[in-house]
């Protein structure tokens, strides 16, 4: 008399075997089944502060750019990293840097409620040589207003729509200043503010610390 007997087992979670054992003789047959495993993504959750560029990217339009900049961790909203900012240097070098900046203890913008608010808020600038500040360079020209807008991102910020040029007043002194930047964009930085203060607590001199390149790329 037959009798047929019906082994299943599993190898690998991903195969059946099947050996069916039909009198004497032995048959064994792989039949492929679905592979359920879930594969689980693990995405690391940033909470650090840290305003620092990984990258950014240029987008130039309507004789105006915008800048999307990508920082390492959170950006910091209430002052957390002190005077810090980044800067566009475009074919002009120094003498029209297109930069975004927050610093709370100096009132140098119309965006800024008072002194203490650290909004960030672009500005157009001119560097150059100042005593106070030693071998980094110095504020020579800087304006009040705003050029173009600032867009804050959980990490990094866009520097959007900021004109090709651009007339305003002199932060400081209140004199009619303008700026021909460009649209040429040679290199993105980051940098520290170093305000220097004499005795009665008068601003003197805004220094530029620490510029480090950031890679970017144009779109």
């Amino acid at each position: 008399m037959n009798k047929n007997i019906l082994v299943i087992g599993g190898v690998g979670l991903s195969v059946l075997v099947v050996v069916l054992l039909n009198g004497d003789k032995v048959e064994e047959k792989v039949v492929p089944i679905e592979n359920k495993i879930e594969e689980k993504t693990e995405v690391e959750q940033v909470t650090k502060i840290d305003h620092h560029l990984h990258d950014a990217e240029i987008d130039v339009h309507d004789n105006s750019l915008s800048s999307d900049l990508n920082s390492i961790g959170l950006m910091p909203l209430r002052g957390e990293s002190g005077a810090v900012g980044y800067g566009l240097i475009t074919d002009k070098g120094t003498d029209a840097i297109i930069v975004s900046t927050t610093h709370g203890g100096v009132l140098d913008s119309e965006k800024q409620k008072d002194a203490s608010d650290p909004v960030w808020h672009n500005h157009m600038v001119k560097l150059g040589k100042v005593e106070l500040c030693g071998e980094n360079p110095g504020v020579i020209d800087i304006t009040f207003e705003s050029p173009g807008e600032v867009k804050m991102k959980k990490q990094g910020l866009v520097m959007a729509d900021v004109p090709a040029s651009f007339n305003g007043k002199h932060s400081l002194t209140n004199n009619k200043i303008s700026f021909d930047s460009g649209l040429d964009v040679q290199k993105v930085v980051q940098f520290h503010l170093e305000p220097k203060f004499n005795s009665a607590n008068e601003l003197q001199a805004v220094c530029v610390a620490n510029i480090e390149e950031i890679p970017f790329k144009m779109i």
